[in-house]
């Protein structure tokens, strides 16, 4: 097992996941009957969920994948396999841009989409899942066994639909992870949702929600009994901060607060807006490559409202310009 300590970079710990992940696709963990998913199924699930769904933690798994013939396949045979019911929305979805705009269109649309694929034991929670995703998001909530006091948080982001003005103007407000940030007092590192590799498959009301944080536990045991090197990464990625713009576009970075300034000692940068969205805004990706290269340069930040401050051996090389103070944020979790 790879050692994870200081020495140890992020690049390489992501390496190591990526062959632990790709474990899961041999032939030979079909044949012993061992948690197996193919390889093109795990490019549109998550294992933790299909996990979690196989060892009972959760009721039911949704995700988004292409509506082709080849992807759905390879969802309806794990489903098969593992002896759970399956479906999809009967709309598939074009997710636009950054702003997170989902637009709904028929099946038979000549433009590619995505459906959103429930799997669940029962087919009533197919259904429900299935009928309520993206028009319900309280009753999708339940059906994938979420807490309760973060329905209701979730219930309260829709404080600003149809308020075009109040969209514009409080458009941070509005992303999600952003307001449960600011909605916190206590950062626990088992419910970094900062990056890709979070372990709770909800938006904590807060970050530092107990039942969240149950969850969050009982998913890492689920992982080191599957594998101890899983639950070692998946531990490491929880306690590594990430200079976050939004889910397609942030930088982690290992190091700790001195003196006013972040210092960090290595960092990794994850852009995928280009390719994520059908509709990507091509000047933003290039501002955060500007951003991104200017951080990988330095080695400490210094936040302030309207700017971050990157410094190399206490010189400062750059300033990343922010127009309100929550445009991005250095999510820097605390113990557990």
């Amino acid at each position: 097992m790879m050692p994870v300590d200081k020495e140890t970079t992020i690049s390489q710990v992501f390496s190591s996941l990526q062959k632990c992940i790709r474990e899961f696709s041999k032939s030979e963990k079909k044949e012993s009957k061992e948690f197996y998913a193919s390889s093109e199924l795990l490019k549109h699930a998550d294992y933790k969920e299909l996990l979690a769904l196989r060892q009972g933690l959760k009721p039911t798994v949704g995700f988004r994948l292409p509506f082709e013939p080849k992807a759905y396949q390879s969802a309806k045979e794990w489903a098969k396999e593992n002896s759970f019911e399956i479906g999809h929305t009967t709309h598939k979805y074009i997710i636009n841009s950054n702003k997170d705009i989902c637009e709904p269109i028929p099946l038979d649309d000549p433009r590619k989409g995505d459906v959103y694929v429930i799997i669940a034991k029962d087919f009533d929670l197919v259904k429900r899942g299935a009928n309520s995703y993206a028009c319900d998001a309280i009753e999708f909530g339940r059906v994938m066994g979420y807490p309760e006091c973060c329905l209701e948080f979730g219930k309260s982001l829709s404080n600003n639909v149809g308020r075009e003005e109040k969209l514009k103007e409080d458009f941070v407000w509005s992303r999600a992870k952003l307001r449960s940030f600011r909605n916190s007092n206590y950062f626990s590192y088992y419910l970094n949702i900062f990056h890709g590799f979070g372990v709770v498959p909800h938006m904590p009301c807060h970050l530092n929600c107990k039942p969240s944080k149950k969850y969050a536990k009982e998913m890492l045991n689920i992982l080191g009994q599957e594998n101890p090197k899983l639950r070692q990464y998946a531990e490491f990625f929880l306690k590594t901060a990430s200079f976050w713009w939004e889910n397609m576009g942030y930088i982690l970075l290992s190091g700790k607060w001195k003196n006013k300034r972040f210092r960090y000692w290595d960092s990794m940068p994850f852009l995928g807006s280009e390719t994520f969205y059908a509709l990507p805004d091509k000047n933003r990706v290039k501002s955060l490559r500007g951003y991104f290269s200017l951080v990988e340069k330095g080695d400490s930040l210094e936040i302030s409202d309207d700017c971050v401050k990157v410094f190399s051996e206490d010189e400062l090389i750059g300033t990343i310009n922010k127009n309100s103070k929550y445009e991005c944020i250095l999510a820097k979790p605390d113990s557990g």
